[in-house]
């Protein structure tokens, strides 16, 4: 990955700059350079916050269901150490990752 980088003006009027600062704002972007550059190598619109709420989800995923009590015994449903460690690990992972982009 090259680290030149190279400044270019782009013309806009004002609606389009309003436009693209709102979709900036909703992708959970904080620069717009970085949302437009996103979004044009990708060649689609990249919604960081969106991703950032489905990481989120998926730790909600895994603290209900891998460390769910079993409504009849109250025993836990993820048996040993290690398994509580790792769904621990995989909803600490989600938590940072969602928290990097909805901050980016």
């Amino acid at each position: 990955m090259s680290t030149n980088k190279t400044q270019f003006k782009v013309n806009l009027t004002a609606d389009e700059r309003s436009q693209i600062e709102a979709a900036k704002k909703a992708a959970g972007y904080k620069s717009l350079s970085a949302y437009m550059r996103d979004s044009a190598l990708r060649k689609e619109s990249v919604d960081l916050l969106s991703i950032a709420c489905e990481i989120g989800r998926l730790g909600q995923i895994v603290n209900d269901i891998m460390l769910k009590r079993d409504p009849a015994s109250g025993d836990d449903l993820l048996h040993g150490d290690d398994a509580k460690k790792a769904a621990r690990r995989i909803i600490k992972a989600c938590d940072a990752v969602s928290d990097a982009l909805r901050w980016r």
